[in-house]
C-alpha cells in the first residue's frame, strides 16, 4: 500500500497589519513543526505521508487576539474527501 502524500499550506491574508502577524503552530504525536509568524500576503507549508488510522496534525493559529484550532486526521479525512482535495 503506498501511503499517499498530503500537502497542507497556511497563506495569510488576513487585513494587512504589520504589527499582528498570523501565529501558526503544527504538531503531531511524533513532530513538532515549530511556530511560524506569517505577515500579510505570506505563506507556509509542510507536507507528510498519510498512513490510514496513525496520522492526526493539529494547527493552533492565533491572530490579532483570535485563537482557532484546525486539526487533519487521516481518517477523516479519506471518509470525506478520498483523498483528494478537501475545502
Amino acid at each position: 500500500f503506498v501511503y499517499p502524500k498530503i500537502h497542507i499550506t497556511f497563506y495569510n491574508r488576513l487585513p494587512e497589519n504589520p504589527s499582528k502577524p498570523l501565529l501558526v503552530h503544527c504538531k503531531s504525536r511524533d513532530d513538532n513543526l515549530g511556530t511560524h509568524m506569517l505577515t500579510h500576503g505570506q505563506s507556509w507549508e509542510f507536507s507528510f505521508c498519510a498512513v490510514l488510522f496513525l496520522t492526526k496534525f493539529k494547527c493552533d493559529l492565533h491572530w490579532n487576539g483570535l485563537n482557532l484550532i484546525v486539526a487533519y486526521d487521516v481518517n477523516w479525512f479519506h471518509q470525506q474527501c478520498d483523498y483528494a482535495s478537501c475545502t
